[in-house]
């Protein structure tokens, strides 16, 4: 993200987003996604790209690297939900869909009364954005 703040590109990848362009990333590429991100010194967080809906937050190589308590901390912190991908796992997301492609899963964590609730989606699975 400071790459991509110091030449300002910000808007620029933002707008090619909303015409319809595809944008992957993985490990920090993945993180960047979200509109407020994990910088990868503990649970502190700054500016991401926003290309998902503000109230997520997404971190990787979840399962491999035991991310969960990191994760949770986040998620009540700034009262988000949180999306756990784990290596060599994708989120495909069209619209207000994601479905996962991997051979791991994919963790959601949200907030349900003051406590962390999770699900877990595998390869070929499908959740809302909303």
């Amino acid at each position: 993200m400071e790459v991509i703040e110091r030449y300002k590109l910000h808007e620029a990848f933002r707008e090619r987003f909303a015409q319809g362009t595809i944008f992957a990333g993985t490990s920090a590429g993945t993180a960047i996604m979200s509109q407020k991100m994990l910088t990868g010194r503990g649970v502190e967080t700054s500016q991401g790209l926003g290309l998902l809906p503000a109230h997520y937050i997404v971190d990787q190589h979840f399962l491999v690297r035991n991310r969960w308590q990191r994760l949770a901390d986040v998620v009540l912190t700034h009262q988000l939900t949180g999306i756990g991908i784990d290596e060599d796992n994708a989120l495909f997301i069209k619209n207000e869909s994601a479905e996962v492609i991997g051979p791991t899963a994919v963790q959601l964590l949200r907030i349900q009364d003051r406590t962390i609730e999770t699900s877990s989606f595998k390869n070929g699975e499908t959740f809302s954005l909303k």
